[in-house]
């Protein structure tokens, strides 16, 4: 049995989400605090996304938070997209499956609330296979871009958002199905924004 229980996030572990975030986005609490208003209160998408949190006890020991976003198809409908990132898990509950359980958690409830599809743009190698792993689908890899003029950036990235379908973003495959639910799936010639 797992000493962890996951739950969606009460405002009542919104302190002890912050030190545990210290291990992700740095070690100022009033840093990460702002940080937090922005992407999970003050976003005008927060109700479309959310944070998920592994319990041992009363403590928290792990997150993963989804930050609302919303997509514009190319017929003017708009479609709720929530954006997997920032996970972080206690050194001490390292390798005992809270990830992959606050993933589930995640689609589980998505599902339940008829959002369709989540996206992740973590694109280290660690997390990208993990993600694989677990049933994320790959819909498209972009490039790292070494540092250069402004200018020969803005050439280098919408050469290679176009190359990647994101002028109009085309999915190469199926993108990413919600599990544990039903399974949805977005026509290739179909395009979001």
């Amino acid at each position: 049995m797992a000493d962890f229980e996951i739950i969606p996030y009460d405002e009542q572990y919104y302190s002890d989400v912050l030190e545990l975030q210290q291990r992700l986005w740095g070690r100022s609490l009033e840093l990460n605090h702002r940080y937090f208003q922005w992407k999970y209160v003050e976003n005008p998408h927060a109700p479309l996304g959310g944070i998920f949190l592994a319990l041992s006890g009363s403590r928290v020991v792990g997150m993963r938070g989804f930050m609302g976003t919303l997509w514009t198809d190319p017929c003017g409908q708009q479609i709720p997209i929530p954006l997997a990132g920032d996970t972080v898990v206690a050194e001490d509950f390292e390798g005992r499956g809270i990830v992959n359980r606050l993933s589930k958690a995640a689609r589980r409830d998505f599902a339940n609330h008829g959002i369709k599809f989540i996206l992740s743009t973590s694109a280290s190698p660690v997390p990208m296979l993990l993600s694989l792993r677990s049933g994320w689908k790959l819909v498209g890899q972009y490039t790292r871009i070494r540092t250069r003029s402004w200018r020969f950036l803005i050439s280098r990235l919408s050469r290679n958002l176009s190359r990647q379908g994101f002028f109009p973003a085309r999915a190469p495959i199926e993108p990413l199905a919600i599990q544990d639910g039903s399974v949805w799936q977005l026509d290739r010639e179909t395009a979001i924004s």
